[in-house]
């Protein structure tokens, strides 16, 4: 498996490098648990590639492979900072989403959280270690597209995939880590791999 997406990639994915090592101990990229979301998978189409193929699908969306790699950049940071608020207080501030994604209007925000009772220093220090998240880029095989339904989603603009049970890893050619503590938990998952297609 490649650590780096090809030159041309069909669609790409973003998630938290914790997807990443489940998918390293189960086999299977984990779905989305959301409601109305379960079993799904949401990619960016790179437009050129993905509407030269045979698996076009009607979508709305002009992306470039640059376009699309910043679309799952920013949805590893958002999935790899939601992820981190969740084991560290059990729960997701109901504001978070809604947030200006600065340092200081978060900062300000956590601190201004009754529920979560942070001084200024600890608020700060939380959106430091929430910064430095950056996630990994999936990229799919080919197989993907073979084995599951796949159609725009509510946005048409991205592409929606049905894998109830999870993403296999013989459906992934690459996974790109974006940030030096993405790159060293995935080294780390390679080095004590069993499965040979992590090699």
């Amino acid at each position: 498996m490649n650590h780096i997406i090809s030159e041309r990639p069909l669609a790409l994915h973003g998630t938290s490098i914790e997807a990443v090592q489940y998918l390293f101990h189960k086999g299977v990229l984990p779905p989305s648990t959301q409601e109305n979301l379960e079993g799904q998978f949401y990619f960016t189409p790179v437009s050129r590639n993905f509407n030269s193929s045979k698996y076009a699908a009607s979508l709305r969306g002009r992306y470039t492979k640059s376009q699309a790699i910043s679309a799952a950049k920013y949805y590893a940071e958002s999935n790899s900072r939601e992820i981190f608020l969740r084991k560290r207080f059990g729960f997701l501030p109901e504001w978070f989403y809604s947030a200006v994604d600065t340092k200081r209007n978060l900062t300000l925000w956590f601190e201004e959280d009754k529920k979560l009772n942070l001084s200024h220093q600890e608020a700060s220090k939380l959106v430091d270690e929430m910064f430095a998240l950056k996630g990994v880029i999936i990229e799919p095989s080919p197989a993907l597209f073979e084995e599951f339904n796949y159609s725009a989603g509510d946005d048409p603009e991205v592409l929606r995939v049905f894998c109830r049970n999870g993403l296999p890893v013989e459906c992934i050619s690459a996974i790109q880590p974006l940030g030096s503590r993405e790159h060293s938990l995935l080294e780390r998952e390679r080095k004590s791999a069993r499965h040979p297609i992590f090699l």
